[in-house]
């Protein structure tokens, strides 16, 4: 190639912008109900900040995630807290049954400090679907959460720290007072921009290669 000559290079297509990346670094405290506690990993069961992207957009995924437990002034007892992918059809209801969870963590009742994260891994956070509902209200609750967080402890009572750092994608901007055809000519509108987009960088790749085309 002659010097200073640039190389051709296609225009690659654009990206979808309606994505949102939402990291989340959230410390749930609770109390035990018979020694057993859990919540969806989906924004309403994170809550805290999630819940304002929840309503802003209509699907989401998790990117990546991980927990740990940390040790509540008050609790006195063994705790395990553990991660299952998608909805289970029955739960660990004791810490021997939790720590048979590959994705767990343990807090001994002398345990001082945090303990290391439990590292979940992509596969098992995907979960049975691409993407799930932000909001609640799906008629089969799978659709919903890609799996389940769940704390139990030796102690019935007992209260629990449990630390969470993850990454949520959120999809479809929405909000809870737009109407469906609001919807529907937003998606319209999306798919013109979308349209228009691609029309350009093929007008633009076709300029860059008719010249080598004639050699």
């Amino acid at each position: 190639m002659a010097k200073g000559k640039k190389k051709n290079v296609v225009p690659r297509a654009p990206k979808p912008v309606d994505l949102e990346t939402f990291p989340f670094h959230q410390l749930t405290s609770a109390n035990l109900a018979a020694g057993l506690s859990s919540f969806p990993l989906s924004p309403t069961g994170i809550a805290g900040r999630s819940l304002a992207a929840a309503d802003a957009w209509s699907f989401f995924r998790v990117l990546s995630f991980r927990f740990r437990l940390r040790r509540p002034t008050l609790a006195t007892g063994l705790q395990v807290a553990c991660y299952i992918g998608s909805v289970p059809d029955t739960v660990p209801a004791t810490t021997a049954q939790a720590v048979e969870v590959l994705n767990s963590t343990i807090m001994s009742a002398n345990d001082t400090v945090p303990q290391e994260w439990s590292v979940v891994p992509a596969l098992e956070l995907a979960g049975p679907f691409d993407w799930y509902k932000s909001i609640p209200g799906a008629a089969d609750v799978t659709e919903e959460e890609p799996g389940l967080l769940i704390v139990t402890g030796a102690v019935a009572a007992d209260p629990f720290l449990l630390e969470t750092f993850g990454v949520f994608q959120f999809k479809v901007a929405t909000s809870t007072g737009n109407t469906p055809e609001e919807l529907r000519l937003v998606a319209e509108l999306r798919a013109i921009a979308l349209a228009r987009a691609q029309a350009r960088a093929r007008a633009s790749a076709i300029r860059l290669l008719a010249p080598l085309s004639l050699k």
